[in-house]
């Protein structure tokens, strides 16, 4: 099974006890863009994907 970035967003999610909504509003995202990250259902822009970072506080 490959494990895919959306994936490890979501675990890094969960850890820090954030609901999608939650991790979407600190990251300037909607909730259902974190969802379709979450389920590599989308093509995540690296921007994107900084501000889930710095929103979960990792690089």
């Amino acid at each position: 099974m490959k494990i895919g970035i959306g994936y490890i967003i979501k675990k890094y999610r969960e850890a820090h006890n954030y609901d999608q909504a939650s991790l979407g509003k600190l990251a300037g995202l909607s909730r259902g863009k974190v969802v379709y990250i979450e389920n590599d259902k989308s093509t995540q822009k690296e921007e994107q994907l900084e501000q889930l970072a710095e929103a979960l506080g990792s690089t």
